[in-house]
């Protein structure tokens, strides 16, 4: 696979563009350095790198009918491209590469997103609630 990717690579002249890490726990600082976060799994549940990405204030690319649906806010945090279909992704690619603003909006809309959703604070305050919709008064 990693022969077929380098070729692709060299095919179309991007190696200035492609950087192929392998293994990494370096994942803040890839993201910090990085102008979004991109996943092209087809397949994934629930990616922990889109509230990673988020975190550092960088809008997501993912499939739709994956986990992604669940984390992106299409055109607020990111973008979902239609899964399996090679247009759509390199066309979201492509959106967010044309416009850097847009790209940095949905970076910052993806923090506040993940924020006021899935922090702790955030997501205490949400069991706190179903608890309390739980409780049933006891009776003397």
């Amino acid at each position: 696979m990693k022969k077929i990717i380098t070729d692709m690579i060299e095919a179309y002249d991007i190696g200035d563009y492609v950087h192929l890490l392998g293994y990494t726990k370096q994942i803040p600082g890839i993201l910090y350095h990085s102008d979004m976060m991109v996943l092209s799994s087809k397949v994934e549940t629930f990616a922990v790198v889109y509230f990673e990405a988020g975190m550092m204030k960088k809008p997501s690319i993912g499939a739709d009918q994956t986990g992604a649906d669940f984390v992106i806010l299409h055109e607020k945090t990111g973008l979902l491209f239609r899964n399996n279909d090679v247009e759509s992704f390199a066309s979201a690619i492509a959106q967010l590469i044309d416009n850097p603003e847009l790209s940095r909006q949905m970076g910052l809309n993806a923090y506040e997103h993940i924020m006021a959703n899935y922090s702790p604070e955030a997501t205490f305050a949400k069991h706190a609630a179903l608890y309390a919709t739980l409780s049933v008064p006891r009776q003397p």
